[in-house]
């Protein structure tokens, strides 16, 4: 197949738009990256770019739309957040997934029920869709999993010979694929983050949930609603990890790791203090540079012939979070935190004496996480009151508020009770915990959780201490504590887990036998092994 390079003028759209109404394919820029373009209600067209890609075809493709009256007949209905969005961020880098009607075909929305559907800003892409005059599939124009492409020219080096024409204009603004929120959830979820920020989603959509897979590996086997959540995206040949830390920690990193074939992909504020071979992708704290560098960066290395790349990880905050999600796809989610701080998980069954091991971490300088006052400030937010409602009923409310001793009651009657509050609750939990433990300015954090291996935090953890106590002397404690009765307190107890299951996934453990002056020696003791040699 011949594939033709169309300089940008009004009869090569209407070349280009000819071709998509004759069931064929073209790749057209948008200010994201160039997509794919093929009719959105031709089966016939939409294989042959799933063939031209190589991509596997239960990854649903976007829908793009050149004005709103071409919305509607693809959609059952629009939710009023959902317009809202589309009259704030539209036309611009910003998909929604909306219920569909029988138009779209299945091999559009990888079988689902729903259709991501976004309005490009970009007047090329709309000029093209509307001589078109019909909804365009349109996915990266780029090989399934390789970078996606940012110029007309990576589309050619991708595609030449494999699809009928290339519109051939510049470099794409954002750089970086659209925002994707999914409004078929109450509340609305952020499925892939891009150029519309969750700031400023979050203006319109103040419950906007952000979803697992943006972060981390989709579940296996499990249905995704959105490109770009469930396989290894964007990476090039080069092997690629991801480094979280600051710009001292990065390059010190770097040069002690040193070897032929290494590359670093990192920020301009790194440069100078690297000994080794560099593709830079931005300012540290300039997201959109970054957004718009990072795919360039990524097919550099290759160009380079590097075999190993060290990158920079972004912050978190505005398009750092989109640039983020595409590196630790890029990297196959292979990542090293680069933290000086060393996070201690503090856990045992409960009263068990925790609270005393504490009091003697504070004197070395530690920060204490309580994870039980971390708990109060959480259960007061409206996410987490919504959430325990829909689990338990409004019956642990008093005031508006979550009673803490109605919700107990509730849910350590039953390990199915116990079970559930985990559940419902330790996910709003760690999130706040995890961003206590990234803002900590200190070298030692002690991390106070009973659930710490049930929330998974212990992965977060370097040392895992646990105190272990006979049942009686933690049963006093919990009454006096908690102002508990004996049935109460031997409830709690019974939801607790066995001593063994802690001694078998903690570091160092302590055992409180009640005398004060012995668990103060030997806390003291453990917590002098890992200061002074590191736990070892």
């Amino acid at each position: 197949m011949k594939t033709l390079k169309l300089e940008i003028t009004k009869e090569n759209i209407s070349l280009a738009a000819r071709i998509i109404n004759e069931s064929g394919v073209v790749a057209m820029p948008t200010e994201t990256v160039y997509g794919l373009a093929a009719s959105a209600l031709d089966e016939s067209a939409v294989k042959k770019v799933f063939e031209a890609k190589g991509r596997p075809q239960d990854n649903p493709l976007i829908v793009h739309i050149s004005d709103m009256d071409m919305l509607y007949p693809l959609i059952s209905c629009l939710p009023d957040k959902a317009k809202l969005c589309a009259e704030k961020f539209w036309p611009g880098p910003f998909t929604m997934v909306l219920p569909k009607t029988d138009l779209i075909p299945s091999s559009v929305s990888a079988g689902l029920d729903t259709v991501a559907v976004r309005m490009p800003s970009n007047e090329v892409a709309r000029d093209f869709i509307r001589a078109c005059n019909l909804p365009i599939a349109a996915p990266s124009a780029n090989i399934s999993g390789l970078p996606s492409p940012t110029t007309a020219e990576h589309v050619v080096r991708d595609m030449d010979g494999k699809i009928d024409a290339v519109l051939m204009a510049g470099d794409c603004e954002v750089g970086l694929e659209s925002t994707v929120v999914t409004f078929t959830t109450n509340p609305p979820k952020l499925l892939r983050p891009g150029g519309v920020t969750a700031e400023q989603l979050r203006e319109i959509l103040p419950d906007l949930e952000i979803d697992k897979a943006v972060l981390e590996s989709a579940e296996a086997g499990k249905p995704v609603a959105s490109p770009g959540m469930k396989y290894k995206h964007y990476s090039p040949s080069c092997d690629v990890t991801m480094l979280i830390g600051s710009s001292e920690e990065y390059t010190k990193y770097l040069n002690s790791h040193n070897e032929d074939g290494l590359c670093a992909l990192c920020f301009e504020e790194d440069i100078e203090n690297l000994d080794c071979p560099y593709v830079c992708y931005g300012k540290m704290s300039d997201g959109k540079t970054q957004a718009a560098e990072l795919f360039e960066a990524l097919r550099l290395l290759d160009d380079k012939g590097f075999r190993k790349c060290f990158a920079h990880a972004p912050n978190l905050s505005g398009v750092g979070l989109a640039v983020y999600n595409r590196l630790i796809r890029a990297a196959a989610f292979k990542v090293k935190e680069l933290k000086s701080k060393v996070v201690i998980g503090l856990t045992g069954p409960t009263g068990s004496g925790k609270t005393t091991l504490c009091d003697i971490a504070k004197k070395y300088d530690f920060e204490i996480i309580n994870a039980d006052l971390v708990v109060r400030e959480v259960y007061k937010k409206d996410l987490a009151i919504k959430t325990l409602c829909d689990a338990f009923g409004e019956e642990i409310l008093s005031g508006g508020q979550i009673d803490r001793k109605k919700l107990a009651a509730l849910a350590f009657q039953s390990k199915e009770s116990t079970d559930l509050l985990n559940n419902t609750a330790l996910p709003i939990i760690c999130d706040e915990i995890k961003d206590i433990i990234s803002r900590s300015e200190r070298d030692y954090i002690l991390l106070d959780a009973p659930t710490l291996f049930e929330s998974g935090l212990d992965k977060n953890c370097d040392f895992i201490i646990s105190v272990i106590s006979n049942e009686e002397i933690r049963k006093s404690r919990i009454m006096a504590r908690d102002n508990m009765s004996e049935d109460d307190a031997n409830m709690r107890l019974a939801a607790s887990k066995s001593d063994e299951f802690f001694i078998s996934r903690s570091t160092h453990i302590i055992f409180n036998n009640g005398s004060k002056k012995e668990f103060e020696n030997e806390a003291n003791s453990v917590i002098l092994n890992i200061i002074n040699n590191k736990g070892e």
